[in-house]
């Protein structure tokens, strides 16, 4: 194998581990009133957005550039104990390109955290959803009040899942989805209008089965979440990227679920890149051996000829003395 390929496979392996890195994050136990600490790896690039959905409460959002540090530190978090909420982290990759994380529950308020204000403040527009409840491949509709500029992006959440997102015509304050979700999923909503208000987080709705049994609009696509929680406890939880738009009419996308995982179920990524490494390594061997195998080939090609075996004369004195021909001589003696 020739240096040029050798080079060319170890840019495809560099290129490989490259493009397999990615945004995750990872956060401390909320408490009521407590801090509250959200920090990502250092491959974020442009503004990271971290977005925390409490249910039935206006969305809380903190932006700032990737250079400018690696975490949001909320220092008093505002929220009662028994209140659920998921974290989505954003970059410029895209809306929860950082993932986002299971259904977290604040704890509650410790010895040495101050009381402090957990009421909400009021949305800037408000919605229904009707019917109240959301059925495995049947439609429901949004339908928001006049405060909502047009056009209004609806987006739907699955805790340790994908997500659902799309814009609704500017002359409408409705817009009909189909919840083409399995039964059983989780899901949190969420509205902003075109001037970037916001209309505050749904309660938790899971997905019930439809009374005729219908699954015909679920296929591979479909939202879901995967994943499993991490296993809770003081510890901080890491939660993977990778969330990615489902298919939820009327937009389509590529699922990709999010995956979180505690310092116990870490191993997962763990053995994910342990496994890298092992490629890595074997790929190196391999590369060694294929070298070493053709540098022998080379020093046998440039061994110098083998002489075939020639016995050595025999001296002069051994040798039968032979009288050289004589055509005159031989005239004489046969007359």
């Amino acid at each position: 194998m020739s240096m040029s390929k050798v080079r060319y496979l170890l840019i495809l392996l560099l290129f490989f581990f490259q493009s397999g890195q990615a945004l995750t994050f990872s956060y401390t136990p909320p408490t009521e009133c407590g801090e509250f600490i959200i920090k990502w790896t250092p491959d974020a690039t442009g503004n990271v957005a971290v977005l925390l959905l409490a249910a039935f409460r206006t969305q809380d959002s903190f932006s700032q550039t990737a250079n400018a540090g690696s975490n949001v530190t909320i220092s008093t978090l505002g929220y009662p104990a028994g209140q659920e909420f998921v974290v989505v982290v954003s970059d410029s990759s895209g809306f929860a390109s950082g993932g986002i994380s299971e259904l977290i529950t604040v704890q509650p308020r410790t010895s040495s955290s101050p009381s402090c204000n957990t009421t909400s403040p009021s949305p800037a527009f408000t919605y229904d959803i009707e019917p109240n409840s959301l059925i495995s491949c049947e439609t429901v509709n949004f339908i928001w009040d006049a405060n909502a500029i047009q056009p209004v992006t609806v987006t739907g959440v699955i805790p340790l899942g994908n997500f659902i997102q799309f814009a609704t015509s500017s002359s409408n304050n409705t817009a009909p989805l189909t919840a083409n979700v399995s039964p059983g999923t989780m899901m949190l909503f969420f509205l902003m209008d075109s001037n970037g208000q916001l209309g505050g987080v749904s309660r938790i709705l899971t997905i019930g089965s439809s009374t005729q049994g219908s699954t015909s609009c679920l296929d591979s696509t479909s939202p879901h979440s995967t994943a499993q929680p991490g296993q809770g406890g003081p510890t901080e939880i890491t939660i993977s990227s990778g969330a990615q738009p489902g298919n939820g009419s009327p937009t389509r996308g590529s699922t990709s679920s999010g995956s979180s995982s505690s310092h116990v179920s870490g191993a997962v990524i763990g053995g994910a890149v342990g496994g890298g490494v092992a490629v890595l390594l074997g790929l190196i061997v391999a590369l060694f051996l294929i070298r070493r195998r053709t540098a022998k080939r080379k020093v046998s090609e440039k061994r110098p000829f083998d002489a075939p075996n020639i016995q050595p004369l025999v001296p002069d004195e051994e040798m039968p003395f032979v009288q050289p021909f004589d055509p005159i001589r031989e005239a004489i003696r046969t007359t």
